[in-house]
């Protein structure tokens, strides 16, 4: 039997769990802190109602996701359940540069007083960046192929 979509979906509940019981504690916290996103006056008066939004929440997704990683990375040394320990930590590495993406934006938001973080181009290049050494890693390991078969032929 096939257990990795079983694996994938414990792993989908038990990040959401995670996620949510942490944002619990982390929103206050965040909100004691004035982390809050700030709102220019020259918007419209109904996006004023969002000032002090709290930013900077996908530290959670960030805790809950490397605990999953580290309890199946444990499941897989301890007991052999058939996962790639090297395929998941690449992985997780792809998830945290995007979160470092995330942060920075937040970080500019935040510290630099301006509204706006990072500009457009400026994320969408991080981001290519990021995927680009994901997928050129990926393929390093040869755990995906450039390779294009063409479909009814053997070629």
């Amino acid at each position: 039997m096939n257990y990795e979509v079983l694996y994938f979906f414990a792993a989908l509940v038990v990040v959401f769990l995670l996620t949510v019981a942490t944002l619990r504690f982390i929103i206050p916290k965040l909100k004691s802190h004035k982390m809050g996103q700030k709102i220019l006056d020259i918007g419209p008066r109904w996006h004023k109602s969002k000032e002090g939004t709290p930013t900077m929440g996908g530290i959670s997704f960030i805790f809950a996701s490397a605990v999953v990683v580290c309890i199946f990375l444990a499941l897989e040394f301890v007991f052999s359940i058939g996962i790639d320990p090297w395929l998941v930590l690449l992985t997780y590495g792809y998830a945290l540069s995007n979160g470092f993406i995330g942060l920075l934006d937040d970080y500019v938001k935040f510290f630099k007083k301006q509204n706006e973080g990072l500009k457009a181009y400026q994320k969408y290049f991080l981001q290519l960046v990021s995927a680009g050494a994901y997928l050129f890693l990926m393929n390093m390991l040869g755990y995906i192929s450039t390779a294009l078969p063409i479909p009814f032929t053997d070629i």
